[in-house]
């Protein structure tokens, strides 16, 4: 059973990666809502790690 699962994953995984790669890559700019929401989402992630408060900047974008 543990074998069949490990071999579906081998036939389902590189699918998955593909469609992955051929979405492009979506930066929201400088004050575009989707930005501010997307920063605001992992705030709550490294205020448990690292305490509050937490500003967010980006020094760079791929």
């Amino acid at each position: 059973m543990v074998l069949a699962l490990f071999a579906s994953l081998l036939i389902v995984q590189p699918a998955s990666v593909m469609s992955a790669a051929a979405q492009q890559v979506h930066t929201p700019e400088r004050g575009d809502p989707q930005r501010k929401q997307i920063l605001n989402a992992i705030k709550p992630v490294l205020e448990v790690r690292v305490g509050k408060p937490i500003e967010c900047v980006v020094n760079s974008t791929l």
